[in-house]
């Protein structure tokens, strides 16, 4: 009973086999269900693998190429940056110098202006001063004229009455200008107008006649 039962669990596991013949040729001997070992499948499915070394370097050389590159690339633009900093270098300088020459015309310009305000305040003080003198000038040919006058109206011109230390003046001594005019306020009492008038003549002079109010209280001694 026990035999039997062991035979049955025996012939229950056993798993069927297709029955192979391998021919081997160098023994002439034929196997049955003969199986290749698995290393060997999985070689001929698969193929040869490829050494490690090559796919290293083939790996290596292509990240040398991208690193010369990105180094060639950088190493250009650094140049080209080298490049744009120094023209622009040469041109601050040269920008510098144009300036520095503007700013030392604009002083020049600057100094020159001083200078010219300068000489026109000179030449408006000379015209002042020219201008007094023409006033003074205008005065004494006034006089001179008066003088003229005088000594062409008078026979006998007193010299010492308008010419007192060697220095002529418009008007005789005692007398009084106004207006281009010399006035002398007689003090004495003269009885009648014809006497009055003799005596205006001998100083060759005429009895005044006043015009207006501004010449009656201007000559008012």
């Amino acid at each position: 009973m026990s035999v039997e039962m062991s035979s049955a669990d025996i012939y229950a596991n056993v798993t069927k086999l297709r029955k192979v013949k391998v021919v081997d040729n160098s023994s002439d001997l034929i196997y049955e269900n003969y199986q290749k070992p698995q290393k060997e499948e999985k070689l001929n499915a698969v193929g040869p693998p490829e050494p490690a070394t090559n796919v290293s370097y083939g790996k290596a050389a292509k990240s040398s190429g991208c690193f010369l590159l990105w180094s060639l690339t950088l190493c250009l633009l650094l140049v080209a940056s080298i490049g744009i900093i120094i023209w622009i270098g040469v041109e601050l300088v040269k920008r510098q110098e144009e300036l520095r020459e503007q700013v030392g015309k604009v002083r020049r310009l600057e100094n020159r202006t001083e200078e010219l305000k300068e000489e026109r305040g000179n030449f408006e003080n000379q015209t002042k001063q020219l201008s007094l003198e023409k006033i003074l000038l205008q005065d004494k040919v006034q006089q001179l004229s008066r003088l003229k006058e005088a000594i062409l109206a008078s026979e006998n011109f007193p010299v010492k009455d308008f010419c007192p230390d060697k220095q002529c003046q418009p008007c005789q001594t005692n007398w009084v200008q106004f207006q281009g005019k010399c006035y002398l306020f007689y003090e004495a009492y003269c009885e009648t107008w014809s006497k009055a008038q003799e005596f205006c003549h001998s100083k060759a002079a005429d009895l005044v006649l006043v015009d207006n109010l501004q010449e009656q209280v201007s000559s008012t001694p």
